[in-house]
């Protein structure tokens, strides 16, 4: 698992390690938002997964219609079918 503390480090980071899925909050500290990173992400390698959670339920309105999105609070096994089911 990598770890990053905002989008720019995320970005950065992923250019530098394989990665075939990232998770991540919607809100995060910095100037980009979870929405920001993912749509990056998938521009940039479209072959990794990915998975957005939120507890702010007008966030669904803002997810494109390829983004899985995990709503707050989730349990254990909730996770782990987002994770597999993710495109």
């Amino acid at each position: 698992m990598i770890e990053a503390e905002n989008a720019k480090v995320a970005m950065r980071t992923l250019g530098r390690e394989a990665a075939g899925m990232m998770f991540s909050d919607v809100v995060m500290p910095g100037s980009a938002d979870g929405f920001t990173l993912a749509r990056q992400v998938a521009a940039r390698w479209p072959k990794i997964k990915i998975v957005l959670t939120s507890g702010f339920s007008d966030t669904r309105s803002q997810a494109d219609s390829d983004m899985r999105l995990l709503s707050k609070p989730y349990r254990r096994a909730d996770m782990a079918r987002a994770l597999r089911d993710a495109r």
